[in-house]
């Protein structure tokens, strides 16, 4: 889909600048034939006056070569009012008796002070005189030929920069594109991600479900083990849904809550309690360095669930007998959350990747604990839909840290 939407970003870009160079190079062809028309005429109306210049001698034929010189020839030709040529001002013209008397006699014909003689390549002006008629004769050749330069260079011009703008499209579309084919990549992988996540707890559900139904004589109570089962990868199921769906609405760019000022170690404080208990099961040692009236701007709710995500996640790796360290101060004039877990260690490697979505540094481990790889995705959404930066530092001498700073 993506070399498909680049091809045709290429075309479109092609097509427009084609159409901007035909319009351009149509409109200098016109601009360039009336100009060299006008000097031809400007030319004819100095030689009516008689203010001929010097100008190389030029043979004016069917056959003859195209001139060289820098400006066409031109001659005057005066005729009596019998029509016969009384008078030729031939110092820089050559041309032959027959075709003059053709081309004065077609001009007398015509009703037109002024033309072109296609056939005798001659351009005229035609004028009365009290004894006659005056002709100026310009070498039409020369505009033609000074045309079509000016034609094949444009073309030539035209045709160069058709090619280096192929080139130069075909550059911006893959630099344009970038963003969306990684965009795309992301979402194919998300849905790839999210598919194998259902997988196991609807195959798990449907299999239980199986079993009931084949023990259709049995009790309820009898089947408990397998209703439990059902239950539980339900939740599970239900978990998974709602934080894609959060994942979803943050990349619609969905309205942001409400946000404003709060007493932010309030809110770590109503975070903490409830993970006290599940620390002593897994005799984890939570120790905490709070200070307080550290208040901040965003939404309550979620960053009340961005610090419950880093809680989660630091009891969850925790080792028996390991300490997670929970500091809240100030840096600078910025509320800074801590994170702090002796254990899960995080290899170097992993560390740009950690809040990928469904990104597992270890994946038994996470499999073991029931978490699908979104909770850290969902702490950086937060983070970001409420002007917060958060990082994360691990080593196997100092553990691992997660660090918010809120208000960036």
């Amino acid at each position: 889909m993506i070399g498909k939407l680049r091809r045709k970003f290429v075309l479109i870009n092609m097509l427009l600048v084609t159409s901007v160079l035909i319009v351009v190079f149509s409109a200098m062809v016109v601009s360039d034939s009336r100009q060299l028309a006008a000097e031809s005429r400007e030319a004819m109306e100095m030689a009516l006056r008689r203010d001929i210049g010097f100008m190389p001698k030029i043979e004016i034929s069917r056959h003859a070569e195209p001139p060289s010189i820098q400006g066409a020839a031109v001659f005057v030709v005066e005729v009596d009012q019998n029509r016969q040529i009384f008078d030729i001002n031939l110092r820089n013209v050559e041309i032959s008796e027959e075709d003059l008397v053709r081309a004065v006699s077609d001009i007398l014909d015509s009703d037109r002070s002024e033309g072109i003689l296609s056939d005798a390549k001659l351009r005229y002006l035609k004028i009365s005189t009290p004894v006659g008629t005056k002709i100026a004769f310009s070498d039409y050749r020369y505009e033609q030929e000074n045309m079509t330069n000016r034609v094949l260079s444009a073309l030539l011009f035209g045709v160069s920069g058709l090619l280096a703008f192929f080139g130069i499209s075909v550059f911006l579309s893959r630099w344009a594109l970038a963003p969306v084919e990684k965009a795309w990549k992301k979402q194919q992988r998300f849905v790839s991600d999210a598919s194998h996540e259902l997988k196991t707890p609807l195959t798990v559900i449907l299999a239980d479900t199986d079993i009931v139904l084949s023990h259709a004589e049995s009790k309820v109570s009898d089947e408990t083990k397998w209703l439990h089962d059902i239950r539980f990868e339900s939740k599970k199921m239900k978990t998974l849904v709602e934080q894609m769906l959060f994942l979803a609405r943050a990349d619609e760019k969905a309205p942001k809550p409400a946000t404003e000022s709060f007493s932010l170690d309030e809110v770590l404080w109503s975070a903490l309690l409830p993970f006290e208990s599940v620390a002593f099961e897994k005799n984890v040692k939570i120790e905490n360095h709070i200070d307080a009236s550290v208040m901040t701007m965003g939404s309550r709710e979620e960053i009340g669930r961005l610090i419950t995500i880093l809680l989660d996640n630091a009891i969850k790796y925790a080792r028996s007998g390991g300490t997670v360290t929970v500091t809240l101060d100030r840096q600078g004039d910025k509320p800074r959350l801590r994170v702090h877990n002796t254990d899960g260690i995080i290899e170097s490697g992993h560390l740009d990747k950690i809040f990928d979505r469904f990104y597992r540094a270890d994946p038994a481990r996470s499999d073991a604990s029931g978490g699908f790889g979104l909770g850290l995705s969902i702490a950086k959404s937060i983070a970001d839909r409420n002007k917060a930066v958060i990082r994360v530092e691990s080593t196997p001498e100092s553990g691992t840290t997660f660090t918010v700073i809120f208000g960036s």
